[in-house]
């Protein structure tokens, strides 16, 4: 970490000399700074194909916290864009573990939305009996290994975050 934040300030102060770069002016610039990378990524979030991903392995929310958690880290709850990342995503999976999507029920009873963008989500690999037709306020979507379910936005469960400027 230090070397990195040598290699930063070193950055910026040949931006600076060159005009490139202005100073933050306050302490609220400062922190904003510090907490992005010069790509604007979030900290903690690991680069996956073009978007960069959290996931939370200890700390378990339910689905309006961990939005809200994920918002606050600069991004928001996940929304898996094909099979080809969602196998890429499997890989961090801690096994046994479920972890909410920001994919919900949309307006029909049988659609599921992305909550970035209130469109279909464009990816959905249900596990047997998911959607469960049966389960009225099943409303939100966890992953569990190599499967999605549809769940109570109301359970606790870890969670994966998404900072893109995709979605």
């Amino acid at each position: 970490m230090l070397k990195s934040s040598i290699h930063l300030l070193g950055f910026l102060a040949i931006l600076a000399f060159h005009g490139g770069w202005t100073a933050p002016q306050n302490n609220a610039q400062a922190e904003t700074l510090s907490k992005t990378n010069l790509c604007g990524v979030p900290p903690k979030f690991e680069a996956i194909g073009s978007s960069f991903f959290y996931f939370e392995h200890d700390l378990k929310q339910n689905w309006t916290a961990a939005a809200e958690t994920c918002r606050q880290m600069g991004g928001h709850l996940a929304v898996i864009r094909d099979e080809q990342q969602f196998n890429a995503i499997y890989w961090q999976l801690q096994h046994n573990k479920w972890y909410w999507l920001g994919i919900k029920k949309g307006g029909q009873e049988d659609q599921f939305v992305s909550v970035t963008s209130g469109t279909p989500a464009p990816f959905l690999k249900w596990g047997w009996g998911h959607p469960n037709p049966f389960a009225h306020d099943w409303d939100c979507v966890q992953v569990i290994t190599t499967v999605m379910i549809n769940a109570r936005c109301t359970n606790r469960a870890n969670f994966i975050c998404q900072w893109s400027n995709e979605i």
